[in-house]
């Protein structure tokens, strides 16, 4: 979207953390490539239109529960409560608290001490927690791109928490006139993506490597 316009751009990859705060403030960096929704991001910045959404799984191991896991599927939340009440779920330090939250499910029960996919991964192969929940196409994703080896182990299980989708878009400061004017071109370039076929285009190798 960019070279199309000779607009030049750098792409950093600080602490999610601090991409928020950066981005909120509008000086050092303007936009965020890809944030799921939620009400008090909306309050923060704007937002351009959804441009892909993911599915969200969990995730346990066949070596230590061959028989899958006894989970209510019928709401994401049910889900949520069964994953952390009837097991052990895992998580990267940092990460995914916030639909735990939303669904009620007391945090504490949970363990976040891992601060890599893989070793998620192989706390999970071990033993010392029962599951943990991703968005499918996210987790295919890094495993394409080397991240991790995840989708790839023939010992992992997997099924889908319920058949929300979550939206994902692009998010820009308010704090800095340039915010709007990219949020509008941002806007622009993606409608014309959408008509054109792109975006899915874009999206099919990560589909087409979760069929296995």
């Amino acid at each position: 979207m960019f070279d199309k316009h000779s607009i030049k751009f750098t792409i950093k990859l600080p602490p999610w953390k601090r991409c928020l705060v950066e981005v909120e403030k509008g000086s050092k960096f303007q936009m965020l490539l890809s944030a799921g929704l939620s009400s008090e991001r909306a309050k923060k910045y704007l937002l351009s239109r959804p441009y892909y959404t993911t599915t969200r799984y969990y995730f346990w191991s066949k070596k230590n529960h061959p028989n899958g896991l006894d989970i209510d599927t019928s709401s994401e939340k049910q889900a949520f409560l069964d994953l952390t009440e009837k097991y052990k779920m895992g998580l990267i330090h940092g990460y995914g608290t916030g639909a735990l939250e939303k669904a009620g499910v007391d945090l504490s029960r949970t363990d976040s001490g891992s601060k890599t996919q893989d070793a998620l991964v192989r706390k999970l192969h071990a033993g010392r927690v029962d599951n943990f929940y991703s968005g499918l196409e996210i987790l295919s994703g890094l495993t394409i791109i080397g991240a991790t080896n995840a989708m790839n182990d023939p010992d992992l299980g997997y099924a889908p928490l319920g058949s929300n989708k979550r939206k994902y878009q692009m998010m820009f400061t308010k704090n800095n006139p340039i915010g709007m004017k990219l949020k509008l071109l941002i806007d622009q370039e993606l409608a014309l993506m959408e008509a054109s076929g792109r975006l899915d285009e874009l999206l099919a190798p990560y589909m087409n490597s979760l069929k296995r």
